[in-house]
């Protein structure tokens, strides 16, 4: 392993490579070279898709989490190719995503996390996290139109997050940080509680982006229950890599 400049960098670099090399059963050899001239400084609340473009344009391998490099199943790439062909779906659609679709969403969750209240007309199709944060901070704002919004959000915390309310709230905004220390990063439910009932807004990540955490379910109910006994705060639950989770029945 050849790496010149600074030394930090070199680690950051090479912990993730060791760690893919030890997940894998073949020998991998990684050589890195950087220029000790080579600006390596991210910009404040870079994204994954800043450190793509950032490690492109430098010749280095991004190692942003989130991305993804194989492709879909050929069998869900096959029912797309087939939906394409059709003339009838070349069209505005249904903006909250079309009704064959939202009941699929309803029976699964029913079916693997036994949520029997929700109905079709409480699910929106939005385009990826990022129309998730969008649709809902507008919601929030929309209903609370001249407020400075208070909204919390556990740390650490996903970069697009931050950005989202930034973009979206602007300075009509204050966010408070719940801290969530490791190794478990797990946060404190007494400071949840205190703080609920003075926050617009509560944002979670399960499983956390960047830490990987996963919220038992007894955490989950807790933040819930905490949330619903306080009329002003809303709760916005990021649960993108949910899937991701092998099945475990305290998760």
């Amino acid at each position: 392993r050849r790496v010149h400049g600074d030394i930090n960098t070199a680690v950051s670099v090479l912990q993730p490579l060791q760690c893919f090399k030890k997940n894998h059963r073949r020998s991998t050899r990684f050589f890195i070279h950087v220029s000790p001239k080579m600006d390596l400084n991210l910009p404040p609340n870079a994204t994954m898709r800043d450190i793509h473009d950032f490690c492109t344009a430098r010749g280095l391998p991004s190692l942003a989490q989130g991305m993804i490099e194989l492709p879909p199943p050929k069998k869900l790439r096959e029912i797309a190719a087939e939906v394409a062909l059709r003339d009838n779906v070349h069209t505005y659609r249904n903006r909250f995503g079309e009704k064959d679709f939202r009941e699929a969403v309803v029976r699964i969750g029913r079916e693997e996390y036994g949520e029997m209240d929700t109905t079709p007309e409480c699910i929106m199709a939005v385009q990826g996290v990022s129309g998730g944060l969008i649709a809902t901070l507008s919601l929030v704002r929309s209903l609370k139109p001249d407020s400075v919004l208070r909204v919390g959000i556990f740390e650490p915390f996903y970069t697009y997050h931050k950005f989202q309310l930034d973009r979206v709230l602007g300075e009509r905004k204050e966010v408070i940080p719940i801290p969530c220390p490791g190794p478990s990063f797990s946060p404190d439910p007494s400071l949840v509680e205190k703080l609920a009932p003075t926050l617009d807004l509560l944002l979670m990540c399960n499983p956390s982006n960047p830490t990987g955490r996963i919220f038992r379910e007894d955490e989950v109910k807790k933040i819930v229950d905490i949330v619903s006994a306080s009329p002003s705060c809303y709760l916005l639950s990021d649960e993108c890599y949910s899937d991701m989770v092998c099945v475990c029945a305290t998760q």
